[in-house]
């Protein structure tokens, strides 16, 4: 039998294909760890017919249950319109009793500065505003107008 030899094209080809593939595979997600189990012994009380009569038994039944999973920490972002020594004097001890409050959160605070709107609106504009922001009527009012907050309920409109 005659023995194939790879040209220089189809072994370059064959490189590429198999670098694609080892990017493509970098790529996705590593898989999923199996959901931990947890055992547990219950006692129940089941109502049983012994000889004719109902009688109340207790019995012990042996279920799993998923354990807990860990929450990942959440970060949120809050950018106060106003500067630390005005109007926002207790923004940051607000910010700490809501960690307290919700282990596993932390706030980001900034506060106020110059161009703050236009700070905003760039970050709206690019897809990564703050998900807490304090803003003046004015501001909120074009930027409902922008179409950068929208109502909850559909129902209302700049004026």
């Amino acid at each position: 039998m005659p023995v194939k030899k790879l040209t220089r094209k189809q072994m370059l080809q064959g490189m590429g294909l198999t670098a694609a593939g080892a990017a493509i595979a970098a790529c996705a997600p590593p898989p999923a760890a199996a959901p931990q189990v947890i055992k547990e012994t219950v006692m129940v009380e089941s109502t049983v017919i012994v000889a004719g009569t109902p009688e109340v038994v207790e019995v012990t039944k042996e279920i799993t249950v998923a354990a807990p999973t860990a929450q990942a920490p959440v970060t949120i972002r809050w950018w106060s319109y106003y500067g630390v020594n005005d109007r926002c004097l207790t923004c940051g001890t607000m910010a700490k009793t809501f960690e307290d409050q919700n282990p596993g959160v932390t706030v980001e605070l900034s506060h106020g500065a110059a161009d703050y709107s236009t700070k905003l609106a760039t970050a709206f504009a690019s897809g990564d505003p703050p998900e807490l922001a304090g803003t003046t009527r004015t501001t909120m009012l074009v930027q409902i107008n922008d179409g950068a907050i929208l109502p909850l309920d559909g129902g209302w409109t700049a004026q």
